[in-house]
């Protein structure tokens, strides 16, 4: 029985190795957890939320090296995230929804990368693009990249692309908006009343409208003058008027006058003339103004008709003279129903060239002296 009892107690030191045992099956229990943690996590569904996200592949003729790769992924990923766009890559894209767009990066030798951004095909999508296909491509040679900026350049060109398409939300109030919903309605606040206009502008004012074509205007006009010598006549003019600018224009007449009489010891003498008139107008408030003041400075001839209405046993006379005056006037044109415009005229004249009425060598009467005259008419605007 002793015997039997000595191996067991030189067997005794040994118990302490358990302890150790035991540890070793609990470290391999938790790298068996993190094992399948990451597992588990390589396979999280991308993209994470109900935002938009975007689709991104590595292709091309030279492989990509993981550190690349995956600090392209970060680096875009951190630019896009801040405007609520997911960044996927085809082997985590597990998504029910299309993407808003798809980058495709393409490695050639250099190196040189192919950047490619498209739209995706929902209608919603392409209406977004106003430049036509709906996609863009760069290449980007990163032969003078510092290897730790690669991945960095990479994601700000696709970054660039990205919203050259319109593909990137403006803004974080509509970064997490799913793309397939049509846009909020922004309504846009009431377009403010115009100002109300100065009923009499400055000529600085017209001038701001820049050239406009010229127009012309049409009016007949009743016309009343007195000569300084005695003559008062009354008449008619038929006025064309054309302002090739806006504040100067060109102006011609056709008159017909009507002496009154003159009494004389032998009878009455009377005037009867005809002729026309031609003026520069300047219109200091613009021609285009519903009121328009006009100055007009012209010259006046007239031929006249001189005729003597002799008393009984007297004789008859008819004699004809030339009568030009040189005018100085100012006129109002107000618009009433267009294009119908009521024209006002006074000014003074001057002879250049008189006419005398006569009896017997006795003079009677004539248009020499300043001559006053006004005029009232209606006229267009066309």
């Amino acid at each position: 029985m002793r015997a039997s009892r000595s191996p067991a107690r030189a067997r005794a030191p040994a118990r302490p190795s358990r302890p150790a045992a035991g540890r070793r099956a609990w470290l391999g229990l938790a790298l068996l957890a993190l094992g399948t943690a990451g597992h588990a996590n390589g396979q999280t569904t991308c993209p994470t939320g109900p935002g938009p996200w975007v689709a991104l592949t590595f292709t091309g003729d030279v492989s990509w090296d993981a550190p690349l790769r995956a600090a392209v992924q970060a680096d875009l990923s951190a630019g896009l995230q801040a405007q609520g766009v997911d960044v996927c890559t085809r082997e985590r894209a597990q998504a029910v929804r299309a993407p808003v767009g798809r980058v495709d990066m393409q490695l050639a030798p250099g190196p040189v990368v192919a950047i490619s951004v498209a739209m995706a095909s929902a209608p919603e999508t392409r209406s977004r693009d106003a430049h036509g296909d709906g996609k863009r491509r760069r290449n980007v040679d990163l032969s003078t990249v510092p290897r730790d900026s690669q991945g960095l350049v990479l994601a700000l060109a696709a970054d660039e692309l990205l919203r050259s398409l319109g593909l990137l939300p403006l803004s974080s109030t509509n970064a997490t908006q799913d793309p397939t919903q049509p846009s909020p309605q922004v309504e846009e606040p009431p377009a403010a009343p115009p100002e109300k206009a100065d009923p009499l502008p400055g000529p600085q004012a017209s001038a701001q409208k820049g050239p406009t074509a010229p127009h012309l205007r049409f009016a007949v006009n009743g016309s009343l003058e007195h000569h300084g010598a005695g003559v008062t006549q009354a008449g008619a003019d038929a006025v064309a008027a054309l302002f090739p600018t806006a504040h100067v224009g060109l102006e011609a007449a056709l008159s017909v006058r009507e002496g009154f009489r003159r009494q004389s010891d032998r009878g009455t003498l009377g005037l009867r003339a005809l002729g026309g008139r031609a003026s520069l107008l300047i219109a200091p408030t613009g021609r285009d103004h519903p009121t328009t003041l006009v100055a007009r400075l012209g010259v006046a001839v007239l031929t006249a008709d001189l005729r003597g209405h002799p008393n009984e046993g007297a004789l008859a006379t008819r004699e004809q003279g030339l009568d030009v005056h040189g005018i100085l006037a100012v006129g109002l044109r107000q618009q009433l129903v267009p294009p119908l415009e009521l024209a006002i005229d006074a000014g003074l004249g001057g002879p250049l060239l008189a006419i005398t009425l006569a009896d017997d060598g006795r003079d009677v009467a004539g248009t020499g002296g300043v001559q006053l005259r006004c005029s009232l008419g209606l006229g267009v605007r066309l």
